[in-house]
């Protein structure tokens, strides 16, 4: 019945592992870089520095398996189109930011923070996707976990935002809330993903 919202969703959730992957090598890398420039170990700290890198173009190449699964569920869903839209312009800021960053450190952290903000964005719209789908298919418990979910998700990124708008503006700090940062992330990721598979499920 909602086949084109099926596919979409599949390709949605490869995208998640692969963000889950991203922000993993990510973590790893950041505390490779942190732990090696504490010991003067440069070569270590270096890295760090590429293993963080390689997390953010995995993470980019999952935002486009995102688009090309929101692009195909929007077909059953406007909500999904919404989501559509602020995953485009998450990719354009995130590929921005991943050059701006070694430029500029300062105005590539704002532009992952408004990234990350629209991240959220598209994330609400694809649980409010999948809780009209849920109802239109008589699925109330789905419908009450998509609600659930969403407050979670809410207040996971509104936390991570938080953290990354205070990494903005401390000094000498920027390496640690990062991590911090992106360990929040991952456990968002997680409990995006769950949601995901019940949804995948749902659909089948």
């Amino acid at each position: 019945m909602y086949q084109n919202a099926y596919k979409g969703i599949s390709k949605v959730f490869l995208a998640q592992i692969l963000k889950i992957i991203g922000v993993i090598a990510t973590v790893i890398g950041l505390a490779l870089a942190i732990v090696g420039l504490n010991e003067a170990n440069l070569a270590e700290a270096g890295g760090g520095a590429i293993a963080a890198l390689a997390g953010m173009i995995i993470a980019i190449i999952a935002l486009i398996f995102n688009i090309i699964g929101l692009n195909q569920a929007r077909k059953d869903q406007n909500y999904f189109k919404i989501a559509f839209v602020m995953t485009l312009f998450a990719l354009a800021i995130s590929i921005i930011a991943t050059f701006a960053i070694s430029a500029n450190s300062s105005a590539g952290t704002w532009m992952k923070f408004f990234s990350t903000l629209m991240e959220l964005l598209a994330f609400e719209y694809v649980v409010k996707g999948v809780i009209v789908l849920a109802e239109a298919l008589n699925d109330k418990g789905m419908a009450a976990f998509g609600r659930k979910m969403m407050i979670l998700i809410t207040i996971g990124y509104l936390a991570l935002l938080v953290i990354e708008l205070w990494g903005n503006t401390a000094a000498n700090a920027n390496g640690i809330i990062t991590m911090i940062a992106s360990v929040i992330e991952l456990v968002v990721y997680v409990m995006y993903i769950i949601f995901l598979a019940k949804s995948k499920k749902m659909l089948a």
